[in-house]
């Protein structure tokens, strides 16, 4: 059993996967979309455990839920769908998967795309001002103690575009840590840097801003090649934009988020069609 989180494990991976062997991946997030993709694509037989009725339900429209599954089963995927992992055991070079139905399957290796915890203990004994995101920094990534500054995971921080937020992702790591670093050496510096999060799945690239989530309000913007998808809440305020197989330039996307647009002013300048 494998759960992703270096180089190694990587390669862990690679040793009991190809030559049509059997892999079992757990977990329908980035993690676990890619390997199963990825493995797909290797020579490996893949059954993959999705704990909702479709693959990221609850960020992508149902349309685009299903032209990704259309994907996975032209691969060979197999899916067990509303099911969870229970337990598991190794015998005799292979793994079985207990599922909460108590189904069992039987592969030769198992990979974990669950997610992770931050750890905030060093923070919590500390003493620093936390909130539901984590531990609060002002826009140079300074802590509640003046003296200590924060980045990546852990932080809560005012994004300029999406406000008060927290983002799991290499690059806001990469980037909030040299500017927490500038202003520990006396640089003076805020964070402006605004994530977006991505994805490539077979022949499908995606990518993200703010807050994808099926419960709000979704518009489609159908282009030559590919479509938008704008997240709208109750009060018609902009709070996410996916790209799907578009070539659009992210920072336009930016800009457009900067703006914090109502749903009633896009409409007046582009073709959205509500969905679900």
């Amino acid at each position: 059993m494998i759960a992703l989180r270096s180089k190694a494990d990587y390669l862990k991976i690679r040793a009991f996967s190809g030559q049509q062997q059997t892999v079992i991946v757990v977990g329908d997030g980035f993690i676990g979309s890619e390997i199963a993709a990825g493995l797909a694509q290797s020579n490996t037989q893949v059954i993959y455990v999705v704990a909702g009725q479709q693959l990221f339900e609850r960020k992508l429209p149902t349309a685009l839920c299903q032209e990704l599954e259309q994907k996975y089963r032209a691969a060979g995927v197999k899916f067990y769908y509303q099911k969870k992992a229970a337990g598991y055991q190794v015998e005799a070079n292979q793994v079985e998967l207990l599922l909460d139905d108590g189904t069992k399957l039987l592969g030769d290796g198992l990979v974990l795309g669950l997610g992770a915890e931050v750890n905030y203990q060093l923070a919590q004994q500390a003493g620093l001002l936390m909130d539901q995101n984590g531990v609060v920094v002002n826009q140079q990534l300074q802590t509640s103690a003046t003296d200590v500054w924060a980045a990546g995971d852990i932080i809560s921080y005012p994004d300029v575009i999406l406000g008060q937020t927290k983002s799991e992702h290499v690059k806001h790591a990469i980037q909030s840590g040299y500017v927490a670093g500038q202003n520990m050496a006396g640089k003076v510096t805020d964070y402006t840097y605004t994530p977006y999060f991505y994805s490539w799945i077979f022949d499908i690239s995606w990518e993200a801003l703010g807050m994808l989530d099926t419960r709000l309000q979704m518009y489609q913007e159908k282009l030559t090649k590919g479509q938008l998808i704008y997240y709208f809440d109750d009060h018609q305020q902009l709070q996410g934009i996916l790209s799907w197989n578009a070539a659009v330039d992210l920072d336009h996307l930016r800009n457009l988020f900067r703006q914090h647009p109502s749903l009633s002013t896009l409409q007046q300048v582009l073709p959205l069609k509500q969905i679900k």
